[in-house]
């Protein structure tokens, strides 16, 4: 007998139950209220790695939210019309001890919103404490306030201890609510096509499959007696898309047409259900690759048969993918699009990535978008990686049971992969307590616990594994240096300790992890490496001595010939491959688009796929949680799908239907114009200030817009201010700083103490602010003072800065006294950045900290290989460092400059241990923003 899904019966009973409702009742607004979808249409509030969803201990069901700690997590937000509101669930709970305050308890409550998106009030439904078995909480509050625009649930654990569980939860309003703006978790939107582009594809009619009496869709899933993984995922899948999108329909008014019965025969090509469909209805399936999957659809007098039929577990998932994209809300109806295709990648390896394990819910989106592998770059320290017995706890995400959940996913489901990245020098990722280097591989205690970790890793379903020390290798000089004296004098130079680390690896693991994809991302990943971080010498010398180490089963990591290369040639290639002879190598792409709704026009030659080891491409993009880089990375798995049929302005255009709905693309070309086209104005000497105006006014018209369909602007806002592309563009200009400087009868003496009469006489600079909105305050606190004078004799220019830090302790770094050091984020550190030629954009950038550590470079060539001879001196009191700093003209290749000439300049704080940012002149943005630098004029 063979196993059919009716999809709508067997999905979730709490959400049936709540579409079947009478006339005139109150429509149920949460339609994932009994958790089986995951943490679907819920968001965290504050403290939110308190509590998640689990199976197991359910009032009905499989699921339920668990809460361990204090936590709490909001339903979507539910536009309100009007009338009464009813709230019921099911909560237990176990020794759950109450806090001080009234609300420092189990709590359930609505929220209140007005038109500006502000909570204006709450009512509580229901607080508790101790310990209960399964109980019912029930509120019905008669309104919501006047004004109230929006409402949205609340759950809490709030500042107690304890246990709490929470299941089958409701929240009704009365029956003239419109349907909800809740749609952006509904992702794909339908869209009646398939993204990545199929190479072979034909659409047919567009089909009605809900039977609005019984209230159920009409389409079933046929998987067979002994249903693949790929199939029975495949077919959850499929159910829960239709799932969601029946719940749309049910809020909808439009005519739902005559529904057709569709039977949807899912599994591998060689399944017996799968072979006697294709008899029946004299389907010739073609062979497939490696998660090929085909389609073909047959109708007959009053139904449809979809056969749809993969290589593997990942194939057939990949069709079930393709049916659930092609079914949708169209015009009020739940619909599927017959169509018939025929399509495998050519990149088998496709991987996005995210920064921590994330939920079956996020790993079956991945899926849906039919991307192979999920990537979790793990930049903490690496000893925080492995099981909790050895890792450390960790109080905020428990890494080992997230990632077991993944690993649950990927062996349940066959239809995605796991890869982690270790950075392992990654500095100030370990914790305070650590000293010392953080990884020595000429410790054999350290590699031999490295290669516990990496195998715990492979028990849990990872086969590829990226080991990182990239831009975080040592350098002196422009030479890569080895971390410690123990790696110098045990393996001469730096490439050979990281090829025999490799070594090391592989020969320990690969013996009893078969199928184990081990790889480097070396110091130098990419050409421009050679040439700006480090010299071509020393960069080549690295990467033979790297590979004349390293086995040739392990891969090396490379982005191109820059670190976001726009085109890669086989030249390229073949370039960088002479430099690891016998190494494979594989792609790191870290293109993630340059405009707010990005695109993705990354240009690669036709057989890249074949040449990447493993068939792999790392796109450095977050499909996971980050909306609005959503579209750059569909476009971007596109490409990785089908390098010769990609079409960079069609699949834009696609990729942002599927991840915003039906918005007007002319409004995202035209934020993306605007940024585009404002950076060049902004940026341009002669600025045309009209003209910009103009911009300016459209970019944020199509912004508004599209933030009133429910589109994510965050990002993009962000973006454009970043690129002082804003409505006050005009009054920023008018702001950029002026100081005359005189000029010193003697010169100081570099002491750091600032007690000679000569600084009396120097120009002192306004008072530090916010870098971006030029405020003393930055957040919520007020800033540390920083008080800067400047001036200058014949040979040199001087600069002194006094900077308070109050009781924040200044510590020590791992980087102390080296050249060019890592000052930047975990020091207390002036920049100083100097422009002789004020309509060209090439600058010298110095800086020091309070270790007297310095680090220089020259932009935006030679970089960091530039090393000038300028002169600094630090003096240390209680709450206060002081910094001279004298800078030779001739250092910076020009002469004494003439009276009345002017430099483009800033000086800038970036007092890290205090997560503090201050300029003398505001910058909106990132310290190198040149557009903004303040003017200096010498006297």
């Amino acid at each position: 007998m063979q196993r059919f899904i009716p999809l709508c019966l067997t999905t979730a009973v709490p959400f049936l139950a709540s579409l079947i409702v009478s006339a005139g009742s109150a429509l149920p607004l949460l339609s994932n209220g009994g958790f089986e979808q995951d943490d679907w249409e819920w968001r965290s509030g504050w403290g939110h790695a308190g509590h998640e969803v689990i199976q197991g201990e359910a009032h009905s069901g499989r699921k339920a939210m668990y809460f361990r700690a204090s936590g709490a997590t909001h339903s979507l937000r539910y536009d309100y019309r009007g009338g009464p509101i009813e709230v019921d669930g099911w909560y237990r709970l176990r020794n759950v001890k109450v806090g001080k305050r009234r609300y420092w308890k189990f709590w359930v409550t609505v929220n209140f919103y007005d038109a500006a998106g502000k909570v204006t009030s709450h009512a509580d439904v229901h607080l508790a404490e101790g310990t209960c078995g399964w109980t019912q909480f029930k509120r019905t509050i008669k309104a919501a306030p006047k004004g109230t625009h929006s409402i949205e649930l609340s759950i809490a654990m709030a500042n107690c201890t304890g246990e709490a569980w929470v299941d089958d939860v409701q929240m009704r309003a009365d029956a003239s609510l419109e349907w909800p703006a809740w749609k952006f978790s509904e992702q794909p939107y339908y869209t009646g096509t398939v993204l990545p582009n199929p190479r072979s594809v034909s659409y047919g009619e567009t089909i009605p499959i809900y039977d609005a009496a019984a209230k159920r869709s009409t389409l079933h899933v046929e998987v067979g007696d002994q249903a693949c993984r790929g199939a029975r995922f495949g077919a959850e899948m499929l159910g829960a898309r239709i799932l969601k999108s029946a719940r749309a329909v049910s809020f909808g008014r439009a005519d739902a047409g005559s529904p057709v019965p569709v039977t949807v025969v899912l599994g591998r090509l060689r399944d017996p259900h799968v072979v006697a469909a294709a008899r029946r209805f004299g389907v010739d399936l073609p062979p497939l690759p490696a998660q090929g999957h085909a389609i073909r659809t047959r109708n007959q007098p009053g139904a449809s048969t979809i056969i749809a039929a993969g290589a593997d577990d990942k194939g057939v998932a990949y069709a079930a993918a393709s049916l659930a994209q092609m079914t949708g809300v169209d015009g009020g109806r739940l619909v599927l699009r017959t169509f018939n295709l025929t399509d495998w990648p050519d990149f088998l390896l496709r991987v996005g990535s995210d920064h921590m394990p994330v939920s079956d819910q996020m790993l079956t989106r991945l899926v849906m978008n039919k991307i192979s592998v999920y990537a979790i770059q793990h930049r903490a320290w690496w000893k925080m990686v492995g099981p909790d017995t050895y890792a450390g706890h960790h109080k905020r995400r428990p890494y080992e049971k997230l990632l077991r959940r993944n690993r649950d996913f990927v062996e349940r489901t066959g239809a995605i992969d796991i890869m982690i990245l270790i950075h392992i020098y990654v500095g100030g990722g370990r914790p305070k307590e650590q000293t010392g280097p953080v990884f020595d591989i000429a410790n054999d205690d350290h590699v031999a616990d490295l290669t516990r970790r990496l195998n715990w890793l492979y028990g849990n379903s990872v086969r590829t594994i990226m080991i990182c020390v990239d831009d975080y290798t040592d350098r002196k000089d422009g030479v890569y240096v080895c971390k410690t004296k123990a790696e110098k004098e045990r393996f001469g130079n730096v490439g050979r300790a990281h090829g025999y680390l490799m070594r090391r690896l592989w020969e320990a693991l690969a013996p009893t992890c078969p199928g184990l994809k081990l790889s480097l991302v070396a110091a130098p990943y990419s050409m421009q490496h050679l040439e700006s971080i480090v010299s071509q010498e020393s960069g080549e010398h690295y990467l033979r001595e790297l590979a004349d180490e390293m086995p040739d089963e392990v891969a090396v990591v490379w982005t191109g010939p820059r670190i976001t290369s726009p085109t890669i040639t086989r030249q390229d290639w073949q370039a960088y491959a002479e430099l690891v002879p016998g190494q494979p190598l594989y792609i790191w792409d870290n293109c993630q688009g340059r405009s707010p709704f990005a695109s993705y026009d990354v240009k690669w030659y036709a057989d890249i796929h074949r040449d990447s080891a493993w068939s792999l491409m790392y796109q450095n993009s977050h499909f996971v949680g980050w909306p609005d880089t959503m579209p750059a990375a569909l476009a971007a798995n596109d490409l990785m799908w089908d390098l010769r049929d990609y079409d960079p302005e069609k699949t834009h255009r696609t990729a942002c239907a599927k991840a915003f709905g039906p918005v007007d693309y002319a409004d995202i070309a035209a934020v993306n114009n605007g940024y585009m086209n404002g950076r060049r104005l902004v940026g341009d000497v002669n600025r045309d200030a009209d003209a910009l105006e103009v911009l300016v006014t459209r970019t944020y018209d199509a912004l508004s817009r599209l933030e009133a369909l429910g589109v994510p602007t965050a990002v993009p806002r962000r973006l454009l201010a970043g690129a002082s592309i804003t409505p006050d563009v005009s009054a920023r200009f008018k702001a950029i700083p002026t100081v005359v400087i005189p000029r010193f009868s003697t010169p100081p003496t570099l002491d750091g103490k600032l007690d000679e009469p000569v600084w009396e006489t120097a120009v002192s600079l306004p008072a530090f602010a916010d870098y971006r909105t030029g405020t003393t305050k930055q957040a919520k606190t007020d800033l540390f003072a920083t008080q800067c004078r400047m001036g200058y004799d014949d040979q040199a220019l001087y600069i002194a800065c006094v900077n308070h830090h109050g009781d924040v302790a200044l510590h020590a770094h791992e980087d102390v006294g080296k050249q060019d050091g890592k000052i930047f984020f975990n020091s207390d550190t002036i920049e100083l950045f100097l422009g002789a030629n004020p309509l060209v954009k090439d600058y010298f950038h110095l800086s020091a900290d309070h270790t007297n550590t310095k680090h220089d470079e020259r932009r935006p060539k030679p970089g960091a290989l530039w090393n000038g001879e300028w002169q600094t001196a630090v003096h240390k009191s209680k709450g206060t460092w002081t910094l001279e700093v004298r800078v030779p003209f001739k250092t910076l290749g020009v002469d004494t400059p003439q009276p009345g000439e002017r430099w483009r300049a800033n000086v800038c704080r970036a007092f890290g241990q205090n997560s503090e940012l201050s300029c003398w002149a505001p910058i909106y943005g990132s310290f190198h923003n040149w557009t903004f630098f303040g003017s200096i004029e010498f006297k």
